[in-house]
């Protein structure tokens, strides 16, 4: 008799055994790897500690999570590409890393795209929205929600002049083509700097300001380095939920359902974290010496302005750009 038949008929005696003993063999509990880039103070910690206890509770623990915050995991290209490979089941990204991935996700660094908050969920859950996360497919991603949708403004060393001028100012941008134009356009000098390396980079003067949203301002205590900061609403800061296909293809039905949709509502609650964070660290920020003022854009800008637009609308996927024409002809 061959080797197979053995293993086979061990096999049947284990578990006709364990049967017979009453042991009832389990599925092993699915847990989640979640990386995200910032602190455990940021809002999107605590929205994605609100998935981790949800889900566990809904899936009756067969469904645990474990957090990687403040990069634990690498940089936020590291995680696009671990869900890329399977090596990392979700994670939070601000939505402009994507854009090394997908061109389309560029459109989200649009300047002045949308201005109020009021018109945010037009924005990401209407037909603009859903044509990105169409996109994530042909960049083996799946979209579960858009996440944090605060306005982002700029942060200065020293207080601008009367007329608001950017003329000359060293500014620390993303690395993002739109965000680098658009501070071109308001007459600065935008240079990439890591995020990791802003602080210091504001602290010894490398760079005059920056821009971010109000919450980074504060949780990441740029308020001590740069103490003005101006609301320009020059872009949305849009993150995004995301998750491996490879993971969710290994889930049940019931599983990757509850997943999605535990996913999504965790998601939006990130963004009413964001809105009401920001409102409540801005005493704390003025109570050291912070500032908070409007700014205006120049006239001198909208030549740029318009230039930006044009070059961005012509590198779009069709999809993306009729929904984007569609949106601003609204």
């Amino acid at each position: 008799m061959d080797s197979q038949f053995f293993r086979t008929m061990r096999r049947a005696v284990v578990t006709a055994g364990l049967l017979s003993t009453g042991v009832v063999l389990q599925a092993q509990a699915t847990n989640i790897t979640f990386a995200h880039p910032a602190p455990t103070s940021d809002p999107s910690h605590e929205a994605i500690e609100w998935f981790a206890e949800t889900i566990e509770e809904r899936s009756d623990g067969e469904i645990t999570v474990t957090i990687y915050p403040n990069g634990q995991l690498g940089e936020q290209r590291e995680f696009i590409q671990g869900m890329q490979s399977g090596g990392i089941n979700m994670a939070f990204v601000a939505a402009t890393h994507l854009t090394n991935f997908s061109r389309d996700f560029a459109v989200l660094d649009l300047p002045f795209l949308v201005t109020e908050q009021e018109e945010v969920s037009d924005l990401l859950e209407g037909p603009l929205g859903e044509a990105l996360f169409a996109q994530l497919e042909q960049i083996n991603l799946v979209g579960v929600g858009f996440s944090e949708a605060s306005f982002r403004g700029i942060m200065m060393r020293r207080p601008l002049d009367e007329d608001q001028s950017l003329s000359g100012k060293t500014m620390r941008v993303p690395n993002s083509e739109a965000y680098i134009q658009l501070f071109r356009a308001l007459g600065s000098r935008p240079t990439p700097v890591a995020f990791g390396e802003l602080y210091s980079a504001l602290q010894q003067g490398v760079v005059d300001g920056a821009e971010n949203l109000v919450s980074a301002y504060v949780t990441y205590d740029f308020h001590e380095v740069a103490p003005h900061f101006y609301f320009s609403n020059h872009t949305l800061g849009a993150g995004i939920f995301l998750a491996s296909p490879t993971f969710l293809e290994s889930l049940s039905d019931e599983h990757r359902e509850l997943v999605m949709e535990t996913g999504r509502e965790a998601a939006f609650l990130h963004r009413e974290i964001e809105a009401a964070t920001a409102a409540a660290l801005m005493p704390d920020a003025e109570a050291t010496g912070a500032t908070f003022s409007d700014f205006s854009v120049p006239e001198s800008a909208n030549e740029g302005l318009e230039a930006l637009y044009e070059a961005f609308m012509a590198e779009f996927s069709p999809e993306v750009r009729e929904a984007l024409n569609a949106f601003l002809e609204r």
